[in-house]
């Protein structure tokens, strides 16, 4: 026994404790909010509450009522105007009895006054231009009339042999684009 080895030391040892599961660690403020949500809910329907009470009678139905709401016209009328602008003066009231012809608006009359000036100068711009072409008409026609006529000179002089080819070549040219250039 002398030889024998020393025995390990020999010390108790608790088991660790297990660990705690959620419930066990929430039981306890679970069961404080079923308690005060219980004590709430019995408080809140469990007794009584004073209640206002009307008394019901007959009377009678009122006919008028008020709210919003919208009316619309039995007969219906159309409103135009020949021209588009801004609106400065409205010369009827609501529920007025209008007849035809009868003016209801006047619109703003410096864009038209503005426009008429504009549409006559661009007429007499217009007229300018055809008076211009009407010019240049008289004058094609006056220079056709001359070439023609000296081309008619230069082809009975030609034929006496008083006037030369190249003459006569250079009448004929020249009275060829008085024709092409004549307005028709």
């Amino acid at each position: 026994m002398a030889d024998d080895p020393p025995l390990p030391d020999l010390t108790l040892r608790r088991p660790l404790p297990a660990p705690r599961s959620l419930w066990r660690t929430l039981r306890w403020p679970a069961t404080a909010v079923v308690i005060l949500a219980l004590v709430i809910l019995g408080w809140r329907y469990g007794w009584p509450h004073p209640v206002e009470t009307w008394t019901m009678r007959t009377a009678p139905l009122d006919q008028t009522v008020g709210g919003p709401a919208s009316l619309d016209a039995t007969r219906r009328a159309k409103l135009s105007s020949r021209v588009s602008g801004r609106v400065t003066e409205i010369l009827v009231d609501r529920n007025d009895v209008l007849s035809a012809g009868q003016i209801v608006a006047r619109v703003e009359q410096e864009d038209l006054r503005s426009t008429v000036t504009v549409s006559q100068a661009n007429l007499q711009a217009a007229l300018r231009t055809v008076n211009e072409a009407e010019a240049n008409l008289t004058s094609g026609r006056a220079t056709l009339a001359n070439a023609q006529s000296a081309f008619d000179r230069q082809a009975g002089l030609r034929a006496d042999g008083w006037v030369s080819r190249a003459s006569f070549e250079q009448s004929q040219a020249c009275c060829a684009r008085a024709t092409r250039a004549s307005p028709r």
